[in-house]
């Protein structure tokens, strides 16, 4: 008999994947001090075991921390893209169509792609996991944007202001706004980053990386916007100018949010083999 020692097990997912395991490969059973002993002849289908019957814990557990994409999580898509076709309406009346059609379709057409974006991106999780966190970053960044790119045509269209030293000003709110939205959903949702010391720990943090952000929005904005061309006018250059700005930006979030403000705290579970009983 071999008794497999599991430290650090979380999470909801991996305890369920190691009793399904269990289950299916007996003789086995619970030993003292939460040891798993088990018959080392095993060589059953659901479970691959080295030459020595040893089990390799880590495929069986998975990353709870990236779960497979759940009903609500294309409930949660589908009303972000709505929302985010309500703060696109604004863009659009102010540099493409004042069609009361089209304008009036966007949320509808943006729900839609968000839940088709996820689902994509939840079939390829399947296979990398990885993606599943991707996916609900770009939902969230398609409302942050469309929140910041929508505050600020309509500050454009009732100020007047679309270049120059003091667009910088006028980008604040929506950037601001933004970053509020982008803050709960991926604290919670995103990365879910749930732990017991309240809804705004990682507030500081995820100030001082959005702080960070703003500056490099709002410089990209300001620089774009100085040198006007005749490729574009003025109100279409702002939005070209806040396009590559909000990418630049997404990057340094993206990778502020997960590596430094919502980075777990948890270590990686331990598995290893211990001798025979």
């Amino acid at each position: 008999m071999w008794s497999i020692a599991i430290r650090g097990l979380r999470g909801h997912t991996a305890r369920r994947k190691l009793n399904n395991f269990i289950n299916c490969h007996s003789p086995t059973r619970i030993g003292s001090s939460g040891l798993i002993v088990m018959d080392p002849r095993f060589r059953g289908d659901c479970q691959q075991v080295s030459r020595e019957g040893q089990v390799w814990i880590p495929d069986l557990i998975g990353n709870d921390r990236e779960p497979n994409m759940k009903k609500i999580d294309y409930t949660i898509a589908g009303l972000i893209g709505f929302f985010a076709g309500i703060f696109v309406i604004p863009v659009a009346y102010n540099i493409a169509s004042k069609n009361p059609f089209v304008l009036l379709s966007l949320p509808w057409v943006l729900a839609v792609g968000a839940v088709a974006g996820v689902f994509v991106f939840g079939l390829i999780g399947r296979k990398i996991p990885s993606f599943i966190q991707m996916a609900k970053f770009a939902v969230v960044g398609v409302l942050n944007t469309a929140i910041d790119f929508g505050t600020l045509n309509i500050i454009s269209i009732v100020t007047g202001v679309t270049g120059g030293l003091i667009v910088g000003g006028v980008n604040v709110p929506g950037v601001a706004l933004a970053l509020t939205n982008a803050y709960f959903w991926n604290k919670f949702w995103v990365f879910n980053h749930r732990d017991n010391k309240g809804a705004l720990n990682d507030l500081p943090k995820f100030l001082l990386v959005s702080g960070i952000g703003i500056v490099i929005n709002s410089g990209i904005v300001i620089l774009a916007t100085s040198y006007p061309t005749t490729a574009f006018n003025a109100k279409t250059l702002l939005n070209v100018a806040k396009l590559g700005a909000t990418v630049f930006s997404l990057v340094w979030n993206f990778l502020g949010y997960k590596f430094i403000v919502f980075k777990s705290d948890e270590t990686q579970p331990e598995h290893e083999v211990i001798a025979p009983l």
